[in-house]
C-alpha cells in the first residue's frame, strides 16, 4: 500500500495546474506590468501613459497553435511598435506589430499581427518599442486577442 501512495504522491507532484483563459485578454486584466497605468472608470479601461520599454505581461499562457495576436488600440499622436516576447521584455521575440497614431484616443483600431510558430505555455510580455522621442504617451491598449490558426471556434466575441 506505501508503494502506491508513493507513486500516486509522485504522479500528482507532476501535473501542474491548467488556468483556462479566454483568448482575448483584457489589458488591463495583466500579471506583471512596467511604466503603465491602467486608465479609465467605471467598466471601461484601458492600459496607456506607456512609453518606450513599457510592458504588460500575461503569465502561463498555452501558445499552441497560435498565429495571429489580435489588438484593440489608439494612439493619440505617435506611431510605435509592439512587440510580443517570451518569458521577459527581453525574452524571444514571437512577433511584432508596427501601428500608426490614430489621431484621437477615443478612435480605436484592431490591428492583428502574425505569431511565430511556438509550442508551450509561457508568459508573454507585450512591450512598447520607439526609441526616438517624442516617446511617451505611446499608446492606450484595450484588449489583446490570442488566434488560434485553422480553429473553427477561433471567432472574436
Amino acid at each position: 500500500m506505501r508503494q502506491i501512495s508513493v507513486v500516486l504522491a509522485v504522479f500528482f507532484a507532476a501535473l501542474s495546474p491548467v488556468m483556462l483563459r479566454n483568448p482575448k485578454v483584457q489589458a488591463e486584466d495583466y500579471d506583471l506590468v512596467y511604466n503603465m497605468k491602467r486608465l479609465g472608470s467605471g467598466d471601461t479601461y484601458v492600459m496607456g501613459s506607456a512609453s518606450h520599454g513599457s510592458y504588460i505581461a500575461f503569465r502561463q499562457i498555452d501558445l499552441k497553435n497560435i498565429d495571429q495576436l489580435t489588438y484593440r488600440l489608439s494612439s493619440r499622436n505617435r506611431d510605435a511598435t509592439l512587440e510580443a516576447r517570451l518569458d521577459s521584455a527581453t525574452g524571444p521575440l514571437i512577433s511584432t506589430l508596427t501601428y500608426q497614431a490614430t489621431k484621437s484616443w477615443e478612435n480605436h483600431v484592431e490591428l492583428t499581427a502574425p505569431v511565430k510558430e511556438i509550442i508551450g505555455v509561457y508568459d508573454v510580455y507585450f512591450v512598447l518599442k520607439k526609441a526616438d522621442e517624442p516617446n511617451d504617451d505611446l499608446i492606450h491598449l484595450d484588449w489583446i486577442y490570442f488566434q488560434r490558426k485553422n480553429w473553427a471556434g477561433s471567432l472574436k466575441f
